[in-house]
């Protein structure tokens, strides 16, 4: 599998990590070779400097035709809620009349990235499930804090559903990506509307507070991100003066007795936020949820994205796409 390039906050620096022996050499290349960057923008202001995208949307970055060959598929542009979306068919499928569809939110800290971004993981749900996947473009939080970013994921729920059935509706996200997921279903069910037929969660941000055991013990570790260096600012900007805690911005605090979606929850034993997932776990089993946690050896945050080809992403996306597969109708 080749992993596209996320843009996600911050370009890795060289590290110093011995990776464990137990693990491809591709992956303990890439730990061994990078590590967070010590830094990330404080305002709104260098926020945008920093990380507002020169390509239009639908404009796709210079690596995608490697994606493509590897999984031929057809793109376009759907306009909803006064944003442009992406689209991904199957180009060698013929799925016409199969209404199943699966809505994709990308991550990124909820300060950067695009759908764009995250073309090699929606063609490859495509190509795995043979069904049609939505890239959702929301409003990063320099643009505007909680909730435009949740309103913006309820308007194009709400849209599929004039054509789709819930039952046939899969949410799936990465990061902040399955935090938003996570925060958006939620309200959905609170405003007392059908919920998608199964959720799938990549490394989900789903407390975007500093608590948890690897929070602390995967600092150092993990070659992707680190709290403290490079994801407290995005947190607090994100909440917009909401406390970190509050169950509209990390959606692990809510009550899951009030009912949720089957859930695929996935990580890896060096990801800062294995905790998240751990207790996520817990929280659902506690309230009856059907429910899945993977846990990858020696994998990082969101290393079925990264590149470079990472044999342990393959199996991760096998196992994503077979959980969606039993909870979606057909």
């Amino acid at each position: 599998m080749i992993g596209l390039a996320t843009g996600f906050l911050f370009t890795p620096a060289v590290s110093q990590t011995i990776a464990p022996s137990t693990i491809s050499d591709p992956a303990r290349n890439y730990i061994e070779n990078n590590e967070p960057a010590a830094s990330a923008p404080s305002s709104i202001e260098e926020w945008q400097e920093e990380f507002a995208s020169p390509l239009k949307p639908g404009e796709l970055m210079d690596d995608v035709a490697a994606v493509l060959k590897l999984w031929p598929v057809n793109i376009e542009l759907l306009r909803i809620a006064e944003a442009e979306h992406i689209l991904v068919t199957p180009k060698n499928a013929e799925i016409q009349n199969d209404e199943r569809i699966v809505l994709y939110v990308h991550g990124g800290a909820y300060v950067e990235g695009r759908p764009e971004n995250h073309l090699g993981a929606l063609a490859m749900i495509a190509d795995l499930m043979n069904v049609r996947v939505l890239g959702l473009r929301y409003p990063l939080a320099w643009q505007a804090p909680f909730p435009a970013a949740r309103d913006r994921f309820l308007d194009v729920y709400k849209e599929l559903l004039k054509n789709h059935s819930p039952q046939h509706i899969a949410v799936a996200g990465d990061s902040a990506g399955g935090g938003l997921a996570m925060s958006s279903v939620l309200r959905l069910r609170d405003d007392g509307m059908p919920m998608p037929a199964v959720l799938g969660l990549i490394s989900p941000w789903a407390d975007v507070s500093k608590t948890g055991d690897s929070m602390l013990l995967a600092s150092g570790h993990d070659p992707l991100i680190d709290y403290d260096k490079n994801l407290v600012a995005a947190a607090k900007l994100y909440a917009g003066g909401l406390s970190l805690q509050d169950p509209r911005i990390s959606p692990i605090y809510d009550d899951f007795n009030k009912g949720f979606p089957p859930t695929y929850i996935s990580t890896g034993t060096r990801d800062q936020f294995l905790s998240h997932a751990a207790r996520l776990q817990r929280k659902l089993t506690d309230a009856g949820i059907t429910n899945s946690l993977y846990v990858y050896e020696g994998m990082w945050h969101v290393f079925q994205i990264a590149p470079p080809v990472i044999p342990e992403a393959e199996a991760a996306w096998r196992d994503l796409a077979q959980f969606l597969n039993r909870h979606l109708a057909r």
